[in-house]
């Protein structure tokens, strides 16, 4: 990303770009972002990635992290382009959650549970995320007609058959959710925590945050009952597990689409194996 690159970003999204310094680059698997120090704001610029357009919807993007950012659990919105996948926000102080030491500490825990409680509040989202319904998406979008393949989803295939019967997104009233809270995503404060890359979030079933959250850190048992009992769901320790690995189907998923479209084979054939073993193990 180059700053004549980045100052027309800002220029377009009708900020002046004349004394903009670069602080910091930020690098995902999807999207890239700078942070800025721009006539003393403290700011990201989100640039979209290549290879995931038609699998996100930018406008609504937009739309859920400006209602989140209301409620405290993402950064304030300053002016977005969805058509270009531009959005710029204020910078979010704090430590991701992937920068900590593992077990994560309780009140970590305590404070995330309650930014998912708190989010659930939220009116205004539109779009519902049927797991399932993604799991098929993806699967077609990485051209996998054989999910049971080796290289796929291998024996824990069955396993995420069998959670069809299990697992039913309409055995709620969905919620507003994140849909990819990935420790990376998630900056803690040491009082709030603010949730970054709102571009799949939607309407949810309402264990699908902490179990998507819980399914791509390993989260171990006892840092699973504290997670729940600060969202509030405290009685929902099996139906979590049964979750974590629906959710652990729909990441492996996307990593055969990331495979099969952005290259890199080697990282994402590391992805699908930690995700395929840990979907099959009993």
């Amino acid at each position: 990303m180059t700053r004549p690159e980045i100052a027309r970003a800002l220029e377009h999204l009708g900020h002046d770009s004349r004394d903009l310094q670069i602080t910091d680059v930020f690098s995902g698997s999807a999207n890239r972002a700078v942070r800025l120090l721009v006539a003393g704001d403290d700011i990201v610029l989100r640039l979209a990635g290549s290879g995931i357009g038609n699998l996100v919807d930018r406008s609504r993007e937009r739309d859920h992290m400006r209602v989140a950012s209301s409620l405290g659990v993402a950064p304030q919105v300053l002016s977005a382009d969805p058509d270009r996948g531009l959005i710029l926000y204020r910078f979010a102080d704090g430590q991701p959650l992937d920068t900590m030491e593992r077990p994560f500490a309780t009140p970590v825990l305590e404070r995330l549970g309650q930014a998912f409680r708190k989010l659930r509040q939220a009116t205004g989202f539109t779009g519902v995320m049927d797991p399932w319904e993604k799991l098929e998406t993806y699967l077609d979008e990485a051209g996998c007609t054989s999910p049971e393949a080796p290289d796929a989803f291998g024996a824990g295939w069955a396993v995420v058959d069998a959670l069809r019967h299990v697992c039913h997104p309409a055995d709620a009233t969905p919620v507003a959710s994140h849909v990819d809270p990935v420790a990376a995503n998630i900056i803690d404060d040491g009082k709030n925590i603010s949730f970054l890359d709102w571009e799949y979030a939607a309407l949810c079933h309402p264990l699908w945050d902490p179990a998507y959250f819980a399914s791509e850190t390993g989260l171990a048992e006892e840092e699973r009952r504290t997670l729940l009992a600060a969202t509030g769901m405290e009685g929902e320790a099996k139906a979590l597990a049964d979750w974590i690995r629906v959710a652990l189907a729909v990441s492996l998923a996307w990593c055969l689409v990331r495979r099969q479209r952005a290259g890199g084979e080697a990282l994402w054939n590391r992805e699908i194996a930690w995700r395929r073993t840990r979907l099959a193990a009993p």
